[in-house]
């Protein structure tokens, strides 16, 4: 983004809805005033608390104006573009932005582009501000020595410029935005942030689908990544079923897309639909049919039938052998011994065992139906002690 170039004898002009709001050039890099040139010296311990506001009322986020800018009416809104320099401490060591070659920095406001605490604190300033930032790694997940590590910001907001609706996007600046977010949540995803990998990967749909008319073979392809991974970040939370959908939506896109197909086949395991899952994993064996993981899954889902099976058999043997729970082989001891036991008057007892034991049966009938459904709803997260998704064949850079 180019710097302002407005004279420094004319007056700056006033903001409005369809220019670029800029601050007088003559300030250049103020952040000398937050903290010695170019040392990290961003220090809190002298100020007075009544300086900092407490952006979410916790301590976490903490913010403190260093030089006012021109007024509330210049705070950047949602979706408006923002130019600033910023510098930033982890525990008193310099990390980024050490001047005087402080590069300016854009993004779009409320897209999560960087750091949550910068889309918290860049609404809250104003034109030409410079401002001080005290955070936490939970508002920052840049790789940080400790959670309880002190991270701290030095800003100035430089510009602000209007922004675009995506139905007024070219198809080039779409591609521009998805490609950001796509490699925003490889970040995130990769750091173990599953949830906001999702959030970077739905936008990234967004800009590559909403009002998309005639698609070109270059958005298919991007868009067919972006579903492919949303679909690992949602087995990660775990959000089967709709990792489920991410990937059919993948697989419209692309019929024979491998990470797609294996994904699906994880999941329907998950929620054991394992007929279903075998299918899909025949059609991803037709196209790799040395695909490991693949083949590894499909005795994975062999064992799970064969389990299920069996039980099935053994609930069957047991209805058919007699509700009282006898084998045939007794049932014929039995019968053998009362023909030459004496005749007595036969007591009522074992009707009342007969119908106990029907009424255990039916317990148990019950018991596996209704766990069989419990355990659809609400998937395991493993299986047989590994992590279902630790063996995804396809830890590149698309995940």
């Amino acid at each position: 983004m180019a710097e302002p170039t407005a004279s420094p004898e004319s007056s700056p002009p006033p903001p409005t809805a369809d220019a670029a709001r800029t601050t007088d050039p003559s300030v250049g890099d103020a952040l000398t005033e937050v903290g010695g040139g170019g040392e990290a010296d961003v220090s809190t311990a002298a100020d007075e608390d009544d300086e900092w506001m407490d952006v979410l009322g916790s301590g976490t986020l903490r913010k403190k104006v260093v030089r006012a800018g021109r007024g509330r009416d210049t705070r950047p809104q949602r979706g408006e573009i923002v130019v600033f320099t910023l510098r930033v401490t982890v525990d008193g060591a310099l990390v980024e932005g050490g001047l005087p070659t402080t590069e300016p920095r854009t993004v779009m406001v409320g897209e999560h582009d960087d750091a949550l605490a910068l889309d918290l604190i860049l609404p809250l300033m104003e034109l030409g501000e410079v401002a001080k930032v005290v955070t936490t790694p939970r508002y920052d997940n840049r790789a940080v020595p400790s959670p309880t590590s002190s991270i701290e910001y030095a800003i100035e907001l430089l510009r602000v410029e209007p922004g675009i609706e995506v139905s007024d996007m070219g198809l080039e600046l779409r591609l521009s935005r998805a490609q950001s977010k796509k490699e925003r949540a490889n970040e995130l995803y990769g750091r173990g942030l599953h949830d906001d990998a999702v959030g970077q990967l739905q936008r990234a749909v967004t800009y590559l689908t909403d009002g998309v008319t005639d698609p070109t073979d270059e958005v298919h392809a991007l868009t067919a990544v972006c579903w492919t991974n949303l679909a690992a970040a949602l087995l990660k939370l775990p959000n089967t079923r709709e990792a489920i959908k991410a990937c059919d939506a993948a697989l419209v896109l692309q019929p024979t897309n491998e990470k797609a197909l294996f994904r699906k086949a994880r999941a329907l395991t998950e929620i054991k639909e394992y007929s279903a899952a075998r299918e899909v994993l025949t059609a991803l064996l037709k196209t790799s049919p040395s695909n490991g993981a693949a083949l590894k899954l499909v005795g994975l889902v062999r064992r799970k039938q064969q389990d299920e099976k069996a039980i099935e058999r053994a609930l069957a043997k047991r209805m058919v052998s007699g509700l009282d729970g006898t084998s045939k082989e007794q049932r014929k001891t039995d019968a053998a011994a009362a023909k030459v036991a004496p005749k007595v008057k036969k007591s009522p007892a074992p009707h009342v065992s007969v119908i106990l034991c029907g009424l255990c049966m039916f317990a148990v009938v019950c018991y596996l139906i209704i766990m069989k459904a419990t355990s659809e709803e609400h998937p395991p997260d493993s299986f047989d002690g590994v992590d279902a998704f630790e063996e995804d064949p396809f830890p590149d850079d698309e995940l």
